[in-house]
C-alpha cells in the first residue's frame, strides 16, 4: 500500500533532492540550500493538517514547535510551546514603549484639551468654550472670540441663477454694499425703502394707490411729469386741492385757462 501511495505523489508531484534539502513543484527546480523542504505553486497552497480541540488535545508527546489549524472553539492555527497550546499572534505585544507615537485619544474637559498616554494638555484661552456666534456682514464671516475671514475672494457675481424657492430676509435688506439700507420687505408683503425712491424709467402704479397724503409737499413738480400721462380720469375726486397746485404766476383772483397748449393764469371775467 505505502509503495502505491508513493508512485501516486510521484505522479503527481516532480520532487528533487538535494543535500537533504526536498523540493516540491510542478517542475524541477533547486531547493534553498538553508531550507528542509520547499515549495513551489503558483496555484496552490500549503494545507496544514486541521483538528478539533479534543483532536489536538489527544496528540500525544507533541514536539515543540508543531502546528496545526483548530477548527472548532476558538479556531486558528495553534503551535505547541513546549509545554501547551498557544493560539498564533495571541501573545503578541508592542515593544515600543515610546507613548508619543502610539494611538491617541483626545479629550475636552472645561477649557482644557488632553491627549492620552502621556501626550500632555493645553488650555484654551477664555471664553473659547461653550457656544459660539456665527456673524457674517458684508463679506466678512466670523465668530465670537475668535477669527474672521474675509469672502471676498470667493464672492459671486450672481450671474443668471434662478431661486427655485420663496427667499427668506428676516427683517433684513437687499443692499448694494450689505449694510443697513435698501429693499425691505415686510411679512405682509409691504415693500419698504430706507431712502427716496428715485425712478429713471417709466412707474406704472395700480389705479387708487396714492392719494393725495401719500405725496410729500414738492416732490412732485411739471417737470417730472410726462406729458399726456395724467388725465382727468386718474385723478380722484377731491384728491388735488388747491394749495397742492403751484400759482403758475397767477395774481389774486386769477383762474388757470386752457389756451389749447398748456394751461395759463387769467384775470377773473376774461
Amino acid at each position: 500500500m505505502k509503495k502505491i501511495l508513493l508512485g501516486i505523489v510521484g505522479l503527481l508531484f516532480s520532487a528533487t533532492l538535494f543535500s537533504q534539502s526536498v523540493g516540491i513543484g510542478n517542475s524541477d527546480f533547486t531547493p534553498d540550500s538553508s531550507a528542509a523542504l520547499e515549495i513551489r505553486s503558483n496555484n496552490k497552497g500549503l494545507l496544514i493538517p486541521r483538528m478539533s480541540f479534543s483532536e489536538r488535545n489527544a496528540i500525544l508527546l507533541p514536539s515543540k514547535g508543531l502546528l496545526l489549524y483548530q477548527n472548532d472553539q476558538t479556531s486558528g492555527f495553534y503551535y505547541y510551546n513546549g509545554t501547551k497550546w498557544e493560539l498564533l499572534g495571541s501573545n503578541y505585544s508592542d515593544k515600543d514603549t515610546d507613548p508619543t507615537n502610539e494611538i491617541q485619544v483626545l479629550s475636552i474637559i472645561n477649557d482644557e484639551i488632553f491627549l492620552s498616554n502621556g501626550g500632555g494638555s493645553v488650555i484654551l484661552p477664555a471664553g473659547t468654550i461653550g457656544a459660539q456666534k456665527l456673524s457674517f456682514k458684508g463679506t466678512s464671516l466670523s465668530i465670537d472670540n475668535g477669527n474672521t475671514i474675509d469672502l471676498a475672494p470667493l464672492k459671486d457675481n450672481m450671474g443668471d441663477h434662478k431661486a427655485t424657492k420663496n427667499i427668506v430676509l428676516f427683517s433684513h435688506f437687499l443692499s448694494g454694499d450689505g449694510g443697513d439700507e435698501g429693499i425691505s420687505i415686510a411679512n405682509n408683503g409691504n415693500v419698504l425703502l430706507s431712502n427716496d425712491l428715485t425712478v429713471t424709467g417709466d412707474l406704472n402704479l395700480k389705479a387708487g394707490s396714492i392719494n393725495s397724503a401719500d405725496i410729500k409737499d414738492g416732490t412732485i413738480i411739471s417737470d417730472d411729469i410726462k406729458d399726456g400721462t395724467i388725465v382727468s380720469s386718474k385723478i380722484g375726486n377731491g384728491q388735488i386741492s388747491a394749495d397742492k397746485l403751484s400759482n403758475m404766476g397767477a395774481n389774486l383772483d386769477d383762474i388757470l385757462k386752457w389756451n389749447g397748449s398748456v394751461w395759463t393764469p387769467s384775470a377773473l371775467g376774461q
